[in-house]
């Protein structure tokens, strides 16, 4: 079982870039990119930029889709609502995804058992352990993946409410709306 640390740019130092080191502290994997549209992707590489991992947008709107690629192969795909929250089911390996991305904690696994776990540490930072190493780059992927999707809608909902509280402004609804 191998261990790793995940910490990722907030959206105030240049939102889309993330390192993961050992713990020891020492560079493992970088990711960058970003998603919101088709053709986006989030690429994990290694340390010399060689891309190990992708996630790419395949859809937008409500129900975006991703497809999941390991070594330059698609290995999965899956799809995605504002409110992710509970379970996230990749086609083609058969994992399911357990979480909550408020909390910052996830369980990926198959029916044959846990392939990593991820939890909150200090200073904003995530620890995976991952227990399939032959999946590391995929499963380390996923979960920056989650952790950039939450901070994306976290921003975007503030910014939302923001908008919409200030000045006393309000945003009117059509009256068919409001029956």
């Amino acid at each position: 079982m191998s261990q790793l640390i995940l910490r990722q740019t907030s959206g105030e130092t240049g939102f889309g870039v993330g390192v993961v080191t050992d713990l020891a502290g020492q560079p493992v994997f970088h990711i960058a990119g970003d998603f919101g549209r088709i053709g986006d992707k989030l690429i994990l590489t290694d340390q010399s930029q060689h891309p190990l991992a992708e996630i790419e947008q395949t859809a937008i709107g409500i129900l975006p889709k991703f497809i999941l690629k390991a070594n330059g192969q698609e290995v999965g795909s899956f799809g995605l609502s504002l409110q992710f929250r509970e379970i996230l089911y990749i086609s083609h390996t058969n994992w399911l995804v357990f979480g909550n991305t408020f909390s910052h904690n996830y369980n990926i696994a198959r029916m044959s058992g846990i392939l990593a776990q991820a939890r909150a540490g200090e200073a904003n930072r995530i620890k995976i352990e991952i227990s399939a190493e032959e999946h590391t780059t995929a499963l380390v992927l996923i979960v920056a993946f989650l952790e950039r999707w939450q901070a994306t809608h976290a921003m975007f909902g503030a910014q939302f409410r923001k908008i919409t509280a200030s000045d006393d402004q309000v945003l009117a609804l059509p009256t068919s709306m409001h029956n």
